[in-house]
């Protein structure tokens, strides 16, 4: 199974010009958008979305954001480096990872088998 992508259906496109905003609703219901050039799609459109595991933020608590890409998922593992830290979760029937500094892993204090939320800006997802 593909890391990083996220199937969802369209339900929703604006554009200006030729930047489209697509709106995105996964199978548990989680509202996604991203925003793309030359979006050839259509509304009902059944995509898969990828997402760079560098351009992923995780919080164990959303408070005020303005990130509309927040998805709940389970982490299932952590690997620690000198600098880096690979967070991979399971979201629906798929793996999402984040890479994220280690000193941000510390001081969240993230543990396996425990839920957090991965949080992606629209302008950093894409259609595959």
């Amino acid at each position: 199974m593909a890391t990083n992508k996220i199937e969802a259906k369209i339900i929703a496109l604006k554009n200006s010009d030729d930047i489209f905003r697509v709106d995105l609703e996964t199978k548990s219901g989680v509202k996604l958008a991203l925003v793309c050039l030359n979006c050839e799609k259509n509304i009902g459109d059944v995509i898969l979305v990828g997402i760079n595991p560098t351009n992923v933020a995780i919080s164990k608590k959303i408070e005020n954001l303005s990130i509309s890409n927040q998805i709940p998922a389970q982490i299932s593992s952590i690997e620690n480096g000198e600098v880096l830290t690979k967070i991979s979760a399971k979201f629906e029937e798929r793996e999402i990872c984040a890479i994220i500094t280690r000193t941000s892993s510390d001081k969240l204090g993230l543990k396996a088998n425990e839920n957090a939320i991965f949080l992606i800006k629209s302008t950093d997802m894409f259609i595959v």
